[in-house]
């Protein structure tokens, strides 16, 4: 089943290649949407794809990437958006 997440992580996820090791999972797993800094340090995206794969990428946002920290995450579902591919903003 194809599902659309929106998730935020906090903690140390800016300057430790949060973004790019994001996108590349998402390339590797079929995900579609974006993922971003913000202002307040934080780091945003949107997944969109089949559900093991988005819990799969989610996971690996969590507790995969090697010099990042995530003390704290959310992620909801929301509608289906309109994707062509993964990409990195902001």
């Amino acid at each position: 089943m194809k599902v659309t997440v929106h998730a935020r992580f906090y903690g140390r996820v800016q300057g430790v290649n949060f973004r790019n090791s994001t996108y590349l999972k998402a390339m590797e797993l079929g995900i579609v949407g974006w993922v971003k800094n913000l202002p307040d340090g934080s780091v945003e995206g949107i997944f969109s794809g089949e559900d093991s794969a988005v819990n799969t990428l989610l996971e690996y946002c969590r507790n995969g990437i090697r010099r990042a920290s995530v003390t704290y995450s959310v992620a909801e579902t929301v509608e289906d958006g309109q994707f062509d591919g993964f990409e990195i903003t902001g």
